[in-house]
C-alpha cells in the first residue's frame, strides 16, 4: 500500500531525528536543570519557484512561491555553565537541515559549535553533513556582538542531485534594562547540481536593524525590525555565459512574545517589503503583495 509506504519513510525520518537529538543530550549531560522545547512554523511568499532551471527574461516578471517553513527545537542546561540545543528546520533558502549543538560560557564570552545533517530525501538523508561554530562576547546591560557560521563540508558537487548548504549572521548592539538595539547581518546560501552542465545557487542576504522592548513583570517582548534584503538565484553553466535573478527589498517586520505562564510562550509575527526592485533580468513582481507570517509555542519542560 503507498499509504504505508510514505508513513513509514516518515516514522524512518522521525525516528532518526529523534535518536540524534537524543544523542545531544547525552553528550551534553544527564541532569537538566531546564528543557525548553521550541516549535514553529510560517508561510511566506518571498522565494524563488523552486525547480525553475533557466533564468527569467527582461519580458518576465518575478513569480513569487508561496512556501512554507518550519521546525523544533530543543535546549536545555547541563551545570557548570553548559549547555546543548539540537533540532530539525526546513526553510525555502536551506531546504532540511538537522543540527545539534554544544555550547559553553566563560563569563562575558560565549562559544558554540556542533554538526549538522542536510537532506533532500529521506533515503539520502546524509548527503550534506556540515560543521557549525558561534562566539558571542555580551556585557549585560551594556554591550554585546557575536558571529555564527556554517557550511557543509568538503567538495560534495559532483553528481546530479548534489547540494551544499551554507549560513552565517554577525551581530552588534548596546542594550538597556528594558531594550536592546543591533545591527544584523545574515547570509544564507544552496547551491545544487541540477545537471551536468547546470548548478543553481539561491543566496538570501539581510542587513537590518532590530529594536527589542521587555520590561521586567511583563509577559510582553516586542521586536521590530527594518533594512534591506536580496534575494537570488544563480545559474551556473558549465559554457558561459551564467545569469542571474535578483530581487531586492526594504522590509519592516514585527515579533510579540507574550509569556502565558511561567512554562508556556506564544510567538507571533510577520513582515512585508515597503518597496522592491528587481536586476534588469527581469521584471518587478507588480500588483503581487509579498509577505512572510510565523507563529510558534516555547514549552519549558522542566522549570
Amino acid at each position: 500500500m503507498r499509504i504505508g509506504a510514505d508513513n513509514m519513510k516518515y516514522m524512518k525520518k522521525l525516528s532518526i531525528i529523534l535518536s540524534f537529538l537524543l544523542l545531544v543530550s547525552l553528550f551534553g549531560g544527564t541532569r537538566l536543570p531546564a528543557l525548553d522545547l521550541e516549535i514553529r512554523g510560517g508561510l511566506g511568499n518571498i522565494s524563488q519557484e523552486g525547480e525553475r532551471g533557466s533564468p527569467l527574461a527582461k519580458t518576465q516578471t518575478f513569480v513569487p512561491d508561496l512556501s512554507s517553513f518550519y521546525g523544533i527545537t530543543i535546549s536545555g542546561e547541563t551545570g557548570a555553565n553548559l549547555y546543548f540545543s539540537g533540532g530539525y528546520e526546513f526553510d525555502p533558502i536551506l531546504k532540511n537541515r538537522i543540527f545539534g549543538n554544544i555550547g559553553v560560557t566563560l563569563d562575558i564570552l560565549t562559544i558554540e559549535a556542533g554538526p549538522f545533517l542536510g537532506f533532500d530525501e529521506i533515503e539520502s538523508f546524509l548527503d550534506a553533513p556540515g560543521l557549525s561554530f558561534s562566539a558571542r562576547i555580551e556585557h549585560p546591560g551594556y554591550f554585546f556582538m557575536g558571529i555564527q557560521t556554517a557550511s557543509s563540508l568538503g567538495s560534495l558537487m559532483g553528481n546530479e542531485g548534489d547540494f551544499s548548504q551554507k549560513f552565517s549572521t554577525i551581530e552588534a548592539g548596546v542594550s538597556t534594562h528594558n531594550m536592546v538595539y543591533s545591527f544584523i547581518r545574515e547570509s544564507k546560501s544552496y547551491t545544487r547540481q541540477r545537471s551536468d552542465v547546470l548548478s543553481t545557487t539561491d543566496i538570501l542576504n539581510r542587513t537590518f536593524f532590530r529594536i527589542e522592548y521587555h520590561e521586567k513583570n511583563n509577559p510582553f517582548t516586542l521586536t521590530f525590525d527594518a533594512g534591506h534584503q536580496l534575494l537570488s538565484r544563480a545559474y551556473n553553466y558549465k559554457t558561459p555565459p551564467s545569469a542571474k535573478n535578483d530581487l531586492e527589498m526594504v522590509f519592516v517586520g514585527i515579533d510579540a512574545e507574550v509569556a502565558l505562564s511561567r512554562g508556556f510562550k506564544f510567538l507571533l509575527g510577520g513582515e512585508i517589503p515597503i518597496v522592491n526592485w528587481t536586476s534588469n533580468t527581469m521584471g518587478r513582481p507588480d500588483g503581487v503583495f509579498l509577505f512572510s507570517v510565523h507563529t510558534g509555542i516555547i514549552l519549558t519542560l522542566f522549570p
